[in-house]
């Protein structure tokens, strides 16, 4: 399922899909992204062993086969059906787990637990989210983009 870590862990955080190292190690967040995003977490005092880790897409796809079910452009739903197996994949996936908190990485898993759009308006922000009622959620870009943005100039 390409998902790590403690079950009972107070933080969850939700990415968009795997790439192809966390397929290859058959867990979440290995890559490079991952490394930068669990650098950044223990700069705030986080360790990896404190998170639960997963995606809301739970294969490994490209931007352009995820844009063929939510469009980024757009920032709406292009194939309802394939998200919403997703989508009820992972409220199942979280309804097992108790977290204090979810931190969504881009766009779609923050608009699959907020309803809401543009992660970058809501970065940082406490939300609540509309799937998981009474659920904090922190919304912020994808530790991916990052890379995608340097590798374009």
């Amino acid at each position: 399922m390409l998902s790590a870590g403690d079950k009972n862990s107070k933080i969850v955080i939700i990415g968009d899909y795997p790439d192809n190292e966390d397929v290859f190690d058959r867990t979440s967040f290995q890559g490079t992204s991952g490394r930068l995003l669990f650098d950044i977490a223990l700069a705030a005092g986080i360790t990896r062993s404190e998170c639960y880790t997963t995606y809301f897409f739970k294969a490994k796809m490209s931007e352009k086969e995820m844009n063929e079910i939510f469009d980024l452009k757009t920032r709406k739903v292009a194939n309802p059906l394939l998200f919403n197996v997703a989508l009820e994949t992972l409220k199942t996936e979280l309804s097992y787990l108790k977290p204090n908190l979810i931190v969504t990485l881009g766009e779609v898993p923050f608009y699959a637990l907020t309803s809401l759009k543009n992660v970058y308006k809501w970065r940082g922000s406490i939300l609540k989210s509309s799937l998981l009622p009474g659920m904090k959620i922190i919304p912020t870009i994808c530790p991916r983009v990052t890379f995608q943005r340097k590798a374009k100039g």
